[in-house]
């Protein structure tokens, strides 16, 4: 399959996100990781598939790096975005 158009987004709410979700588009999204990045890959992702913000300490340590992942849908009642990553780990932020 081949993209017919690109488009960049702005936001940074959920609902900024869920507009191209609905219609059935991918979304690439890059994002700073921080700190020793346990939170990207620690034990509860692959136990829960729930990938959470990184905590003030690891925020105070700056940017360590970046990742890029493809949102492919949301959970309204979570508030969560779902998304595929490349390190073969699929979860919700």
């Amino acid at each position: 399959m081949k993209a017919r158009n690109v488009f960049r987004l702005q936001g940074i709410k959920l609902e900024d996100y869920k507009d191209p979700l609905s219609k059935g588009w991918p979304v690439i999204v890059g994002f700073d990781i921080f700190g020793d990045k346990q939170y990207l890959y620690g034990p509860q992702i692959g136990q829960t598939g729930i990938m959470k913000m990184p905590a003030p300490a690891q925020l105070s340590e700056g940017v360590t790096g970046g990742h890029a992942v493809l949102f492919v849908g949301y959970d309204d009642t979570t508030r969560r975005i779902k998304f595929k990553n490349s390190w073969n780990l699929s979860g919700e932020l």
